[in-house]
């Protein structure tokens, strides 16, 4: 299964889903390299720096609460603040809802 993907820029999941707790890996399309603070709300490490071009690895935490995040330089280009968009829920926060 492939590993999914964060965008710096947009917030957008490739090779969804991201699970809770789980692997992921930040994606970095820009020319810069960007650190990302402010993490820990989702993921295991507060701050990621993730290369000009290329990927980082990331872990998310059981439970998570927020997904937002902040860049510098900041290279969002969607709107709002820089955040994960449609983040999966944990399948036990599913079959408790059932």
């Amino acid at each position: 299964m492939p590993t999914p993907q964060v965008d710096i820029q947009n917030g957008s999941v490739t090779n969804p889903p991201v699970t809770y707790p789980g692997s992921f890996q930040w994606s970095n399309p820009t020319d810069k390299n960007v650190l990302l603070t402010g993490c820990s709300g989702f993921c295991t490490q507060d701050s990621y720096q993730v290369p000009a071009n290329s990927t980082c690895d990331a872990e998310t935490i059981a439970s998570p609460t927020g997904h937002n995040f902040t860049e510098t330089p900041n290279e969002w280009n969607a709107p709002g603040m820089p955040h994960i968009k449609n983040p999966t829920r944990r399948l036990a926060d599913d079959r408790e809802v059932a």
